[in-house]
């Protein structure tokens, strides 16, 4: 598979259609609670923003190298003020034991408990060392954590469960973003020491095909521009066979190298990752109706493409044919 042959239907922030509901839910107090990987014993207590009207990214982390129980004994009173609705920051910040701060669950950035970029952050080196060990699994268990604290359901087992799921704009033979189709999933946002606010966004992308063995997967990489869509970078093509090819934009071979090892390093087990959202995609594919035919487009009607104009100036023109 060659990115450039293959076509990749465009990366959209519109959602999947999917029956929705909403529960309410206490978190066990396991929720939350990581033992992140490491030769040392480090330990952490993610608390997400549980207020529905608030839409931050942010998660309260709590550190320690002292081991799980400590952190459910002596931490307690921060859950217990979460639960409450109450300041839980303020009770984390009474907990001199331990190290608190703030986390951008998505551009892996972190602020004091008031809210203060640590800038450099090895200027704090106990948060620096939680924060480097903090994989992907982590930062996705955290961003669900995100949803089911705030009392909705599993996003992932929703989708998954649902009869039948729509994916806006998608035609077959187009490979689909997994962030496209499982809300859950978190922006995985990339910066580098001395570049903080500068982002890059790498997002996989998956044949749905429910009977096609292909083993493909597509890791597109952009530089998230402040103002303007996204800047391609070129993708990664993954074989899950084990096979790997490069194919940057032009002028961005050390940019987009440099991402794959930043990839490399947050998804050690990226074979494994890639693996399990393939079939999660494969499944999605059987619930998804293959479009036989695109419905009459009336000149006057937006473009399909998603440009904002209308289609006789866009793509019905015959320029972009």
């Amino acid at each position: 598979m060659s990115v450039k042959n293959r076509a990749l239907r465009p990366v959209s922030k519109e959602s999947p259609t999917v029956a929705r509901k909403t529960t309410t839910a206490t978190l066990d107090l396991n929720e939350g609670l990581f033992e992140l990987p490491g030769n040392e014993p480090l330990w952490i207590w993610a608390h997400t923003c549980p207020d529905r009207r608030c839409d931050c990214r942010e998660a309260l982390i709590l550190a320690t190298n002292e081991g799980r129980d400590a952190l459910l004994t002596r931490g307690l009173p921060v859950r217990e003020s979460w639960q409450a609705g109450t300041r839980y920051a303020n009770a984390a910040a009474r907990l001199e034991e331990f190290t608190p701060f703030f986390l951008d669950i998505d551009a892996v950035k972190a602020t004091d408990l008031e809210g203060k970029p640590l800038n450099p952050l090895v200027a704090h080196p106990r948060i620096a060392a939680a924060i480097d060990r903090m994989d992907g699994d982590v930062l996705d268990a955290i961003a669900r954590l995100w949803y089911i604290g705030k009392g909705y359901p599993d996003q992932r087992e929703m989708v998954l469960g649902a009869k039948s799921v729509t994916i806006p704009h998608w035609r077959p033979g187009e490979l689909v973003a997994y962030s496209d189709t499982f809300r859950w999933v978190r922006s995985d946002l990339y910066h580098f020491d001395g570049e903080p606010e500068m982002l890059f966004e790498a997002i996989d992308a998956y044949c749905i095909k429910s009977d096609c063995q292909c083993g493909d997967v597509a890791a597109l990489f952009y530089r998230l521009e402040a103002v303007g869509e996204p800047q391609p970078l070129g993708a990664v093509e993954v074989n899950l066979s084990g096979t790997i090819h490069l194919e940057p934009e032009p002028g961005q071979e050390e940019t987009l190298a440099r991402l794959w090892t930043a990839f490399g390093k947050r998804h050690p087990a990226y074979s494994a990752r890639f693996a399990q959202r393939d079939a999660d995609m494969k499944r999605i594919g059987e619930k998804t109706e293959e479009v036989k035919a695109r419905p009459k487009i009336g000149r006057n009607d937006p473009c399909p493409c998603g440009s904002g104009k209308k289609y006789k100036k866009c793509c019905g023109s015959g320029s972009r044919q």
